[in-house]
């Protein structure tokens, strides 16, 4: 949306633009392109997304100075979720952030694994450590927030059986 908003002030500022479900809300990560057609902004929209937006522009050319851009969320984008799993227990471990760490990038690998099995590689997601909470955020795909947020459950759950037995 502020991509468009920025466009509409720059000699834009008739142009329609429908935005599709939530493609308004899709980040798009800073760019630059110069001396190219609409199109061409479209297509570069579509690749700076990672393909999470679908951009059409219809050029009205000398009919009038007004173009129409379709903007839509593409059916084939991962929807992006996320967790933060709380983990109070296995904060109080020596070595937290290097456990969590070590079992984040463990349970990636496995999930990218299954990933080229399937025949296909998307990007999958990352995960953030923030100690003074005792909490993990996990964001990304729907699979590796699953997996990745099921595999610290479970630490967590064995580091809270451990606390018990002392």
């Amino acid at each position: 949306m502020n991509f468009f908003n920025f466009l509409r002030t720059n000699g834009f500022a008739g142009d329609n633009i429908l935005f599709a479900g939530g493609a308004a809300n899709i980040y798009v990560p800073p760019f630059e392109v110069n001396h190219v057609r609409l199109k061409d902004i479209g297509k570069s929209l579509e690749l700076v997304s990672e393909g999470r937006l679908e951009v059409e522009v219809v050029e009205k050319g000398e009919e009038s100075d007004e173009n129409i851009w379709r903007v839509r969320a593409s059916e084939h984008a991962a929807a992006i979720r996320t967790k933060a799993c709380a983990m109070p227990n296995l904060f109080r471990t020596a070595g937290a952030a290097k456990r969590i760490r070590e079992i984040v990038d463990a349970t990636k690998q496995i999930v990218e694994s299954f990933q080229i099995g399937a025949g296909h590689k998307t990007e999958l997601g990352d995960a953030m450590t923030i100690e003074a909470e005792s909490i993990v955020i996990v964001v990304g795909a729907e699979a590796y927030v699953d997996a990745i947020s099921s595999a610290l459950e479970a630490a967590e759950k064995v580091a809270a059986d451990g606390a018990k037995a002392k």
